[in-house]
């Protein structure tokens, strides 16, 4: 392992109370695990809402997979997922409003069903950045798997890149990885949906003109 890498990143609101840090890692780390934790202040965006990090973000990091697991053995990643299945399932009782500048209400969109609390951010072999969100419409029960079954897709990606699954969906949206890949659930089949920027555009879009009906 890289000295100084970080595998895990966590950013949360700085307003929490003074043990959260601790209560939130509790149970996933582990000797040489590096988690980088931020306490954020509140935020003025100018960005739609569903572009926004979450409330609480949470960043799986390249060097988790590649560095991390081939030195640790993939009995962690069992840990990671236990772990970050409560953390999803737990934030789903919890709410948060969107800061907006005042030129910025329009970014309020009324077709966002995506949770504001929280998002999970994956970084592939190939250096896309994916973004998971959290319909607010579905039960917690489908967040937890959907969260375990995006992380097994991720392990097959890393195992298998290029021929893999995940990296043929991203082909498909993108061949640029500075451009953030948005993983959506899909309310009906509970399966990952992947888009690009112009896709949640339109899908938000015709959301909010069904709401307005």
């Amino acid at each position: 392992m890289k000295q100084n890498e970080v595998h895990i990143g966590i950013n949360y609101p700085e307003y929490f109370e003074d043990d959260f840090e601790e209560k939130f890692l509790a149970d996933v780390t582990v000797p040489n695990l590096s988690i980088k934790v931020h306490k954020v202040p509140p935020t003025v965006y100018a960005s739609l809402e569903w572009a926004i990090p979450g409330l609480l973000a949470i960043y799986i990091l390249k060097p988790y997979f590649e560095s991390f697991l081939a030195e640790a053995g993939r009995d962690h990643f069992l840990v990671l997922k236990k772990w970050l299945k409560e953390r999803v399932s737990q934030s789903k009782h919890l709410r948060s409003s969107t800061i907006t500048g005042s030129q910025s209400t329009n970014k309020l969109d009324k077709g966002n069903t995506q949770s504001k609390v929280i998002s999970v951010h994956l970084q592939t072999k190939n250096s896309f950045q994916i973004k998971l969100l959290f319909d607010d419409r579905l039960e917690a029960k489908d967040w937890e798997k959907a969260t375990e079954n995006f992380l097994d897709l991720t392990i097959d990606h890393y195992d298998n890149y290029p021929d893999d699954a995940l990296t043929s969906k991203i082909k498909e949206l993108s061949q640029d990885s500075r451009i953030t890949v948005y993983a959506i659930i899909d309310p009906a089949s509970k399966n990952w949906v992947l888009l690009n920027e112009r896709m949640m555009i339109l899908r938000t879009r015709n959301l909010s003109t069904d709401n307005s009906e």
